[in-house]
Protein backbone atom coordinates (compact mmCIF):
# COMPACT_ATOMS: atom_id res chain seq x y z
CA UNK A 1 0.00 0.00 0.00
CA UNK A 2 2.65 2.39 0.96
CA UNK A 3 4.34 2.14 -2.05
CA UNK A 4 2.17 2.03 -5.24
CA UNK A 5 -1.10 3.29 -3.81
CA UNK A 6 0.21 5.99 -0.75
CA UNK A 7 3.47 6.28 -1.47
CA UNK A 8 4.86 8.56 1.82
CA UNK A 9 1.72 8.38 3.54
CA UNK A 10 2.67 6.63 7.18
CA UNK A 11 0.30 5.55 9.93
CA UNK A 12 1.55 7.19 13.30
CA UNK A 13 0.66 5.74 16.43
CA UNK A 14 -0.97 8.24 18.67
CA UNK A 15 1.27 7.20 21.49
CA UNK A 16 4.36 8.13 19.36
CA UNK A 17 2.62 11.75 18.51
CA UNK A 18 2.02 11.98 22.33
CA UNK A 19 5.52 11.23 23.43
CA UNK A 20 7.17 13.71 20.80
CA UNK A 21 4.66 16.27 21.92
CA UNK A 22 5.61 16.22 24.83
CA UNK A 23 9.25 15.66 24.80
CA UNK A 24 9.81 19.31 23.08
CA UNK A 25 7.24 20.94 25.56
CA UNK A 26 3.70 20.44 24.64
CA UNK A 27 0.86 19.43 26.57
CA UNK A 28 -2.25 17.98 25.06
CA UNK A 29 -5.60 19.64 25.89
CA UNK A 30 -7.70 17.10 23.97
CA UNK A 31 -8.18 14.48 21.73
CA UNK A 32 -10.85 12.86 19.31
CA UNK A 33 -11.05 9.92 17.83
CA UNK A 34 -12.64 9.52 14.90
CA UNK A 35 -11.99 5.53 13.88
CA UNK A 36 -15.76 4.63 14.08
CA UNK A 37 -16.49 7.93 11.74
CA UNK A 38 -13.85 6.83 9.35
CA UNK A 39 -14.75 3.31 8.62
CA UNK A 40 -18.07 4.44 7.27
CA UNK A 41 -16.26 6.89 5.12
CA UNK A 42 -13.92 4.57 3.61
CA UNK A 43 -17.07 1.89 3.06
CA UNK A 44 -18.98 5.06 1.42
CA UNK A 45 -15.38 5.51 -1.36
CA UNK A 46 -15.87 1.75 -1.95
CA UNK A 47 -19.19 1.95 -2.52
CA UNK A 48 -18.71 5.18 -5.02
CA UNK A 49 -16.06 2.71 -6.33
CA UNK A 50 -18.08 0.04 -7.06
CA UNK A 51 -20.54 2.09 -8.76
CA UNK A 52 -17.94 3.14 -11.21
CA UNK A 53 -16.27 -0.20 -12.11
CA UNK A 54 -16.70 -0.15 -15.48
CA UNK A 55 -15.61 3.40 -15.70
CA UNK A 56 -12.24 2.75 -13.73
CA UNK A 57 -11.59 -0.56 -15.37
CA UNK A 58 -11.70 1.35 -18.63
CA UNK A 59 -9.84 4.34 -17.77
CA UNK A 60 -6.65 2.09 -15.77
CA UNK A 61 -7.39 -1.20 -15.49
CA UNK A 62 -9.19 -4.30 -13.76
CA UNK A 63 -5.53 -4.66 -11.12
CA UNK A 64 -5.99 -0.77 -10.61
CA UNK A 65 -9.61 -1.22 -9.24
CA UNK A 66 -9.44 -3.97 -7.13
CA UNK A 67 -6.75 -2.91 -5.35
CA UNK A 68 -8.61 -0.06 -4.61
CA UNK A 69 -11.63 -1.94 -3.34
CA UNK A 70 -9.12 -3.92 -1.23
CA UNK A 71 -7.58 -0.87 0.16
CA UNK A 72 -11.23 0.65 1.57
CA UNK A 73 -12.25 -2.80 2.64
CA UNK A 74 -9.06 -3.23 4.91
CA UNK A 75 -9.54 0.32 5.94
CA UNK A 76 -12.69 -0.14 7.17
CA UNK A 77 -11.98 -3.45 9.02
CA UNK A 78 -9.19 -1.87 10.74
CA UNK A 79 -11.16 1.39 11.11
CA UNK A 80 -14.09 -0.38 12.71
CA UNK A 81 -12.09 -3.04 14.68
CA UNK A 82 -10.08 -0.61 16.42
CA UNK A 83 -6.65 -1.95 14.78
CA UNK A 84 -6.60 1.97 13.32
CA UNK A 85 -7.59 4.79 14.06
CA UNK A 86 -8.32 8.75 12.96
CA UNK A 87 -7.56 11.12 15.67
CA UNK A 88 -7.51 14.88 16.66
CA UNK A 89 -4.95 16.43 18.91
CA UNK A 90 -5.10 20.12 20.33
CA UNK A 91 -1.49 20.37 22.06
CA UNK A 92 -0.90 23.64 23.79
CA UNK A 93 3.00 24.60 24.32
CA UNK A 94 3.16 26.71 27.97
CA UNK A 95 4.66 29.83 28.12
CA UNK A 96 7.59 30.53 31.02
CA UNK A 97 6.04 34.01 31.67
CA UNK A 98 2.84 33.89 34.03
CA UNK A 99 0.05 34.29 30.69
CA UNK A 100 0.37 30.51 30.67
CA UNK A 101 0.38 30.28 26.82
CA UNK A 102 2.90 31.13 24.32
CA UNK A 103 1.47 33.94 21.76
CA UNK A 104 2.53 32.30 19.01
CA UNK A 105 4.89 34.60 18.04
Amino acid sequence: VGKYMLPGGCLLHTDWVHRAAVKTGFVMLHKESYGLHYAKTTRHWRNNLEKEKDKIIKAYDERFYNSYIFLFATAEVGFRMGFMDLTHHIFIKPSKDKSGYVDGK
